[in-house]
């Protein structure tokens, strides 16, 4: 009888997790790997606790989920002053366009002339991923560390000047990455 009881809990959570992996996957439009779904299994779960407060906390995280999913993005191309720049981002990251600034900016003192720009970005990568990604992606990519404030990091590369800032999204493990781009000889002109 016992026994009994023991595979109850062990179903609900097997259940769980396989109605999970389905609707991540059918997000997808793809099979996932079982890391993959743990990703992002485990970020939608550090959100339930604050979504007995805050409803929309938990459905905009599962939002976010399901376009980083379906839409993620590798590398982005910024253009700014005249010159192009690519970035390459996080694993499991997509662009949140809602809150880019435009190039005369907006106030938030990041990008305040036509020679800078700020992106915004998402990304569902772990911890161990987001320090592979700034020791070793981003200087692959010719980007030279120069500097580190608090949660900003800085990157150079020729005239550009980069910074990284990261952001927990709405106190869960989901990053918000702001990346701005200033080219330096164009705001010496």
């Amino acid at each position: 009888m016992q026994r009994k009881w023991f595979l109850v809990p062990i179903g609900i959570v097997s259940v769980t997790l396989l109605s999970g992996y389905t609707l991540f996957a059918m997000s997808a439009r793809r099979p996932l790997s079982l890391s993959e779904s743990l990703i992002f299994s485990s970020a939608l779960l550090r959100a339930a606790p604050s979504s007995i407060l805050d409803k929309e906390n938990w459905s905009a995280a599962f939002g976010l989920a399901r376009h980083a999913l379906a839409a993620p993005i590798s590398t982005d191309s910024v253009v700014v002053g005249g010159r192009r720049y690519d970035v390459p981002l996080p694993t499991h990251s997509f662009r949140d366009s809602k809150r880019d600034s435009n190039p005369s900016g907006n106030g938030n003192g990041f990008a305040k002339r036509n020679s800078s720009a700020l992106h915004t970005y998402i990304t569902f990568a772990t911890p161990e991923q987001l320090d592979a990604y700034y020791r070793t992606t981003l200087p692959e990519a010719g980007w030279e560390f120069s500097d580190r404030m608090g949660g900003a990091r800085m990157y150079r590369k020729n005239t550009a000047r980069l910074v990284i800032g990261d952001t927990y999204y709405r106190g869960t493990r989901i990053n918000q990455l702001a990346v701005a781009i200033d080219d330096v000889d164009s705001t010496e002109q």
